[in-house]
């Protein structure tokens, strides 16, 4: 991700240099992602093994070379990115090199073979914990959990890398630490012109990369830049000896092979006991290569157009690091700029990448040698550079593109780590990431809507005067919806609505539905059933719908719900029993006689046709599971229910039947099929013994032609129930539209 940064190439076409097609251009590019690399590969070596290890400095590039091997060749063997190049990076490297600097002081007082036994031991485990880790969340299948990392979290880490980078150039060239401390040592003649030097070539070479952005000109810079101080210094009078002395020079001795740690038998000499303390940068290495593995994985899927399973690659990517532990390497990964440099260089296959690890192989047996003619501010200032680039990208880019606040908190992360290190920047960020997701998540309102009997009923079809208590006194009964994730900060939130709805007119009941509910946690079950018992020293029934077993788990461990609160499955359930409560609290509105003949002079608004309609009608009875009609039935009678309930059942073929409708007592059924002529919607089931009158459409045809105005007065009260049911329909939609 960051590399892309740091490399920014632009497409150069070489795919017939020298008038080499095929297997001739594989192997050119395999050359030029070569020359991207290996420079980077001796750079991480220098850094990692400064300080104490700055006499190692042959193990450090050896041990950079075999982790440029050993990924390299895993993964371009292995990879769905056949043009895929792997080695050290940055910013794994950078965070290698706390590890290392976090051991100095004990490295200090051991004598040289047991300081590189510890410094090979700490890189072993810092290895095998990211290959560990690398496997564990490729195998549980994991590997998306990357992604729920806070952008601002992760900028701050990239950031604090680049910031590592560039403090670790600074020492790896003037041996002296960047601290207040330390700060009058870069006075003196010799650090102070090292400094200087760094510096110089710093701008020079973030001019050349910004200015010329092709894959050669950062190995080429730093080839020239060597070539141009061997020859400059005796013209200074500086000799070779006296520039290594002083540190112009890498100093790399004998740098041949030294050979495998595991067989060396230097792990015998580590004092393993010293590595514990040191836990948290070893951690801090493993958090970074796994969420850097996942970025680069899905950065080359949009830069390849190549779908990959990200756990298989990252299962590799952790056999590949275990395999470097082994043969003394650290941690290795995709290197976005070498892949780069590979892809413009005409690389199409995987043998590109085996180029490059048989060159890195070759360099092992003594090629690095050439190290003792590369200064070190050469060095030190490509990776300067990669710092800078980091630190640029992560602070003044995202200042840009993020809110202020988590701008900061980027901001905050690099200054923790330049204050106090890594390790404590990695646990404020992890802090601070448990933050940002209880913020955010408080942001997302749990209370979706809040609704009265008076804009949303049950599924029950009531008799018109029954429906019109409900219109007018159907806030008695609340309707609390939730959804999404409930947890402290928003039970605060619900239980502040909550005082507000009971403060002034305290409701018959409330219903809380918590069928949109994904899950609770326990301080917010704790504040629920806090607010239950509340609710019930005020009188208040409570109804609590659609609990999940997972949730209902957390409140019986919180202590549950109130006695008298009602725990129910169904929310259309919880709406009936809140009608039949507000209808008995209201039942002296209701009129006191219910017979069959009063309701119809009420519907046809006279007796006179209640009684001209009524030989017309043909009455049944049914038992409760009886049929009155089925789904696709023709409609010839419309039904005038005289006692009992009648469902609406839709029957599919692909789902189990679904009641959509129950009508009472005094209603009337199938009006708009019987209108409009066309089948049956929807079966009828009886669910109570009910007694039915049906009007056949014979009898209905004959009664408009006979008595119009009969057949007018049943129609316009059609209408008149049509009107009304949309009326509650749209105030429903309404209350369900207006979240909070």
């Amino acid at each position: 991700m960051s590399a892309a940064a740091i490399t920014p190439f632009r497409k150069v076409d070489f795919k017939n240099i020298g008038g080499l097609p095929g297997f001739g251009r594989e192997i050119m590019a395999g050359f030029i992602a070569t020359l991207s690399i290996l420079p980077s590969a001796f750079a991480y070596g220098a850094l990692i093994f400064s300080g104490p290890l700055r006499s190692f400095l042959a193990a450090g590039i050896a041990s950079a070379l075999m982790t440029c091997f050993v990924s390299g060749l895993a993964i371009s063997l292995t990879s769905r990115f056949r043009t895929a190049i792997a080695g050290p990076s940055a910013n794994t490297a950078a965070v290698v090199a706390v590890l290392m600097a976090s051991l100095a002081p004990t490295m200090e007082g051991l004598p040289p073979s047991q300081r590189l036994a510890l410094a090979y031991a700490a890189l072993f485990a810092a290895t095998v914990s990211t290959a560990v880790a690398l496997l564990l969340v490729g195998f549980v299948r994991a590997g998306k959990l990357g992604r729920f990392v806070p952008y601002p979290v992760l900028a701050g880490f990239m950031g604090a890398t680049g910031w590592l980078m560039v403090i670790g150039a600074i020492r790896m060239v003037t041996n002296i630490p960047l601290e207040l401390r330390s700060l009058p040592q870069f006075a003196q003649p010799r650090e102070g012109l090292l400094l200087a030097t760094l510096l110089g070539w710093t701008t020079i070479l973030w001019v050349a990369t910004r200015r010329l952005r092709h894959p050669l000109v950062l190995p080429a810079a730093l080839i020239l830049a060597s070539l141009a101080t061997d020859l400059a210094l005796p013209l200074f009078g500086i000799s070779s000896a006296e520039a290594h002395a002083r540190g112009v020079l890498f100093s790399v001795g004998n740098a041949g092979w030294p050979g495998i740690p595991l067989l060396e038998g230097a792990y015998l000499e580590a004092d393993w006991k010293a590595l514990p303390p040191v836990a948290g940068a070893i951690g801090a290495v493993m958090l970074i290569a796994v969420l850097q593995t996942l970025f680069l994985a899905s950065g080359l899927e949009i830069r390849t157009r190549t779908e990959v399973d990200l756990d298989d690659e990252l299962r590799k990517m952790g056999w590949a690091n275990l395999a470097s532990a082994a043969l003394g390497g650290f941690v290795g990964q995709v290197s976005l700029g070498a892949t780069i440099a590979n892809q413009s260089a005409g690389g199409t296959s995987r043998i590109t990448g085996f180029v490059v690890s048989v060159i890195a192989l070759l360099s092992l047996l003594g090629a690095s040698a050439a190290l003792n003619f590369v200064p070190t501010f050469v060095l030190g200032g490509s990776l300067l550079v990669h710092g800078l680039l980091l630190l640029r990208e992560w602070t003044v880019a995202t200042y840009k593109t993020l809110p202020r606040t988590e701008w900061m908190l980027v901001i905050a992360i690099i200054v923790i780590t330049a204050w106090l290190g890594f390790v404590p920047a990695e646990f404020g960020g992890l802090l601070a990431a448990c933050l940002l997701f209880a913020l955010s998540v408080s942001r997302v309102g749990i209370i979706r809507a809040i609704s009265g009997l008076d804009a949303r009923t049950s599924s029950v079809v009531r008799p018109e005067e029954e429906m019109l208590i409900l219109a007018k006194h159907g806030s008695s009964v609340q309707v609390v919806e939730l959804r999404g994730f409930v947890f402290f900060g928003s039970a605060y939130h619900l239980r502040e609505i909550v005082k507000s709805l009971v403060v002034d007119r305290p409701p018959l009941m409330l219903i809380f539905d918590f069928s949109r509910v994904v899950g609770i946690d326990s301080s917010a079950a704790s504040a629920m059933v806090g607010i239950s018992h509340s609710l019930s020293e005020k009188g208040i029934v409570q109804l609590v719908v659609g609990l999940s077993p997972a949730a209902m788990r957390v409140f019986r461990m919180s202590g549950g719900f109130d006695r008298n609160t009602i725990l129910l499955a169904d929310i259309d359930e919880a709406l009936e029993r809140g009608e039949k409560a507000l209808l008995t609290a209201h039942s002296r509105d209701l009129t006191a006689s219910h017979s069959f003949s009063d309701w119809l002079s009420f519907t046809l608004g006279s007796a006179q046709h209640a009684a001209t309609l009524r030989p017309h009608l043909i009455g049944a009875s049914y038992q409760a599971g009886d049929f009155i009609c089925r789904h696709g039935d023709p409609t010839d009678d419309l039904y005038f229910i005289e006692k009992g309930r009648v469902s609406a059942i839709l029957e599919r073929d692909v789902s189990a039947p679904t009641r959509v409708r129950v009508f009472g007592p005094r209603t009337l059924v199938g009006e708009i099929a019987f209108v409009l002529g066309v089948p049956r919607t929807a079966s009828l089931r009886v669910e109570e013994d009910a007694i039915v009158w049906s009007l056949e459409r014979p009898a209905f045809e004959k009664l408009m032609r006979s008595n119009s105005t009969l057949v007018l007065s049943l129609l316009q009260d059609v209408l008149r129930l049509q009107s009304e049911r949309l009326a509650f329909a749209t105030r429903q939609i309404a209350a369900l539209r207006a979240e909070l």
